[in-house]
Order: structure tokens, then sequence, then C-alpha cells
């Protein structure tokens, strides 16, 4: 389960984030191309994550089931 999570999640992923375009690109499509890909993929996710505030995104990752974590710095826990 590369980046944390698997196929059952990313529809809801895609959906919640706004890019189901996401879908027919062949970097993303398996496992072991989203493994290949990573950086890539991180990019992506960084980028649609920065266009909303962490309490949107709790909401909107909750309402569609997908399962999340906040990745805190020593700072902020």
């Amino acid at each position: 389960m590369p980046l944390g999570f698997d196929d059952t999640m990313l529809p809801g992923l895609r959906a919640a984030i706004g890019r189901p375009d996401l879908t027919d690109d062949p970097r993303f499509a398996t496992p072991d191309a989203r493994k290949a890909h990573a950086r890539e993929l991180v990019d992506v996710l960084d980028s649609e994550f920065a266009k909303r505030e962490l309490s949107d995104w709790r909401k909107v990752l909750d309402d569609v089931g997908v399962t999340f974590g906040i990745v805190a710095t020593v700072n902020e826990t």
C-alpha cells in the first residue's frame, strides 16, 4: 500500500481532492506504479491539500471514508 492507501480508498480520495483525472494516469494505476512514481504522486497530493484548510479536509475525507492522519513536526506535537 504505497503512500498509506490501498486501491479501495483511491476512488474516494480522487473524488475528494477533485482529481478524477488521476484514474487514467498510468503512473498511479497500480500499487507498483504508484511506488515507482511516489514522488510525483506526493507532489500532486501536496498541491491539492495546500488548497484548503485542515478542518475542511477532515470533513471531506471523513465523508468519503478515507482514513488519514496528520504528520506533525516535533514543534507541532
